[in-house]
């Protein structure tokens, strides 16, 4: 009985630990979703296909190298420069990610509007800029229909319990 009060006591104490804003993003970053290895091999998407395998293995810094093959070749393609903003958060060059999707308002189409605001959002908090961090949160939640809402709202609910 005594070491299970002992346990629950420690459980207790872990779980309302305050968190710092890395260990906040660790809770909430995830690699987004591979949306492009389901497409057609071909010579010229090849270099991208083999970045994406190699992101869904969690190799990010070789992704990287991969990924950015198809770039250089494909400069106005949104998806690429996408996925290279999250290895770099994977790998914890925050910076270099939001980078990449600061790249994304110059490509038409960008069909990662939503993702990519969130995601900058969290390279921001990575790196310690919690007021920029915030306003990026409350222009996501000024969007009701924002893919990323309740995510914004939970990430700055646990901004306030954690005094970021």
């Amino acid at each position: 009985m005594k070491n299970g009060l002992i346990i629950s006591a420690c459980l207790l104490l872990f779980a309302c630990a305050k968190q710092n804003h890395k260990e906040l993003f660790n809770t909430f970053f995830e690699p987004y979703i591979d949306l492009v290895s389901g497409q057609d091999p071909n010579q010229r998407i090849q270099p991208f296909l083999d970045g994406m395998s190699l992101y869904n293995a969690g190799e990010f810094e070789k992704a990287i190298s991969a990924i950015e093959v198809y770039s250089t070749a494909n400069p106005d393609m949104a998806a690429p420069y996408f996925y290279m903003g999250i290895c770099y958060m994977a790998i914890g060059k925050s910076a270099k990610g939001e980078l990449m999707f600061d790249h994304l308002d110059n490509i038409e189409p960008n069909n990662f509007i939503d993702q990519s605001e969130w995601y900058t959002a969290l390279c921001l908090l990575w790196s310690g800029q919690k007021d920029r961090c915030r306003v990026d949160l409350e222009k996501i939640l000024s969007q009701n229909t924002h893919a990323y809402h309740g995510k914004a709202t939970e990430l700055l609910e646990a901004m306030d319990g954690n005094g970021i």
